[in-house]
């Protein structure tokens, strides 16, 4: 037979207990499925098909077969959708440098599984299925897990049953991307350019030329900077008589808005105890690129601002006595420099030297800015055609938001977007389909602080309606970085909030507000008698 399946229908899955399974066929009048003890057969209606097949109990591995295809190793469990932009998609490796205790001794566990959704655009309309692949958890795929799923997890393992983790979020994203075509103009916003976008190699042509833009500028500023010619980095260079500064000093005070190259240097001495054995070298986070080089040897580089630097360096590099750290530092565009309040040391089992203080440096070359790219991520109802609605047909027990820092250039209309988009999912999932947000964290937003409160508020207000939870994590950011690595607490939070939706668990945390049927609840009395949505409040 002709049959053809989605993506995320496939071996490895995880399904609820009623689950829909649909895909297309273009031979026949029906479509023959056994799973679980249990027959169907299914009728082809305009070459697609689906049904619900329905399991007793939870368990796994069983084969599913359709038609002429066997599905194996499928388990029946509890599935949950995590959607959103950046700090949903944080992925686990990124979090090890923080919680390594909680990395360590990890065993394959077929029972929790994850299916990670390609990311992608469409402006032409909704797509039937998407990359990816379900994976089941390990110390081989770990790090490529979402950090919240990987945390959620541990957590859900309360549940007794399989765990699947619908993984579909995207850096960068406002709310929109994520809504579908009806919903968007039912709010008022204009789709001139959404559909400008449709047009075939539209967005292939544009994204080409940002990339030769881009490339082109690079290879000037390396063309151009003396610190690349002169050797600025190598092991002997003297620096001795460059200009100092405190090296998280803000630009603005001494280098100014400056675009192009800028090189920091410093001399340090490791313990005689240290040498000898691997090291590991935290930089905090660095606006925009950077390379970085001990006693002349390259040992890592990073292409963008967000991810925090911890490169390693390896035994034998570091040597008694005097050592050299140079920092070639690339700003693209606003100001460069590396982030206050971050860590800033070399540090192993021996022990830890700190690189903070005084810094060398000089300007290795002068550019224009360099234009930021188009990023069609963020475009209406890109990422609901590519990336959601191919996925959106699988059976799910809740669904998980964090998104809104992306929309904080304009966030007054942003709760009317979010009840829209709640109410889309509903209507696909079932009107009682636990919805949990997670709210903004603590993060200096500079002008935009105000614009963060808003968001914050109108996530509070999807606490009027019911089966709906709010993850606060105003304890838990961090004032320095929009991508705080704390994602332990959060998802800790967002179990205790789907526990409570699920099967009625007690919430421990004040932290965690539901709305189960009535008024919101959590463990704080005086929230628990709020007559209506509570606005929290930063302090």
């Amino acid at each position: 037979m002709g049959i053809s399946l989605p993506s995320i229908i496939s071996s490895g899955m995880v399904i609820e207990k009623r689950a829909r399974i649909w895909g297309a066929c273009d031979e026949g009048n029906s479509v023959p499925i056994s799973f679980n003890k249990k027959e169907y057969r299914v009728p082809i209606k305009a070459g697609k098909w689906e049904v619900f097949v329905e399991s007793d109990d939870f368990g796994g591995p069983y084969e599913m077969r359709i038609g002429d295809m066997v599905l194996r190793d499928v388990y029946v469990g509890y599935v949950f959708m995590l959607c959103g932009q950046s700090n949903m998609e944080m992925p686990s490796s990124r979090v090890r440098i923080r919680y390594e205790d909680d990395f360590k001794n990890l065993e394959h566990n077929p029972r929790v599984r994850a299916f990670q959704v390609g990311n992608g655009y469409e402006f032409s309309g909704p797509r039937s299925t998407c990359g990816g692949a379900w994976k089941a958890a390990g110390p081989e795929t770990i790090d490529g897990f979402y950090a919240i799923s990987f945390y959620l997890s541990q957590r859900l393992k309360a549940l007794n049953a399989p765990i699947g983790l619908i993984e579909c979020a995207v850096g960068g994203s406002r709310i929109e991307s994520w809504m579908k075509e009806d919903s968007i103009l039912y709010e008022g916003y204009s789709m001139e350019l959404t559909r400008l976008c449709g047009r075939k190699g539209f967005p292939v042509n544009i994204e080409n030329e940002d990339l030769i833009r881009a490339k082109a500028w690079q290879d000037a500023v390396t063309a151009s900077d003396t610190g690349l010619s002169e050797h600025y980095h190598a092991d002997g260079y003297d620096h001795g008589a460059w200009p100092v500064r405190p090296l998280t000093r803000n630009w603005a005070n001494d280098i100014g808005l400056l675009h192009g190259a800028v090189w920091f240097r410093r001399t340090f001495t490791v313990p005689p105890e240290m040498i000898g054995s691997p090291a590991r070298m935290f930089l905090g986070t660095i606006s925009d690129s950077d390379t970085v080089f001990v006693n002349g040897e390259t040992v890592g580089e990073t292409g963008y601002k967000y991810p925090p630097r911890c490169y390693p360096v390896r035994p034998g590099l570091l040597r008694e006595g005097e050592n050299t750290i140079a920092v070639r530092v690339v700003s693209e565009r606003q100001y460069g420099g590396f982030t206050a309040g971050k860590e800033y040391h070399i540090i192993n089992g021996e022990g830890c030297v700190n690189l903070n203080g005084e810094w060398a440096y000089k300007i290795g070359c002068i550019a224009s800015e360099l234009k930021p790219p188009i990023w069609f991520f963020s475009y209406p109802t890109g990422l609901y055609n590519a990336m959601l609605a191919p996925v959106m047909p699988h059976s799910i027990s809740a669904f998980l938001w964090y998104q809104g820092e992306s929309n904080d250039q304009s966030p007054h209309g942003y709760g009317r977007l979010l009840n829209r988009f709640l109410q889309d999912l509903r209507d696909n999932y079932g009107q009682n389909m636990p919805f949990l947000v997670v709210q903004l964290p603590n993060y200096d937003a500079g002008e935009l602080n105000g614009h963060w409160q808003i968001i914050r508020g109108h996530q509070a207000a999807v606490l009027s309606h019911e089966n709906t939870a709010l993850i606060i994590t105003n304890d838990i950011g961090e004032d320095n970085d929009v991508h705080p690595l704390n994602k332990r607490d959060v998802a800790y939070r967002l179990a205790e909030g789907i526990l409570h939706l699920l099967r009625g668990d007690d919430i421990r945390t004040d932290k965690v507000v539901v709305n189960a049927g009535g008024t919101p609840s959590c463990a704080s009395p005086e929230l628990a008698r709020a007559p209506r949505p509570v606005h929290f409040s930063m302090k």
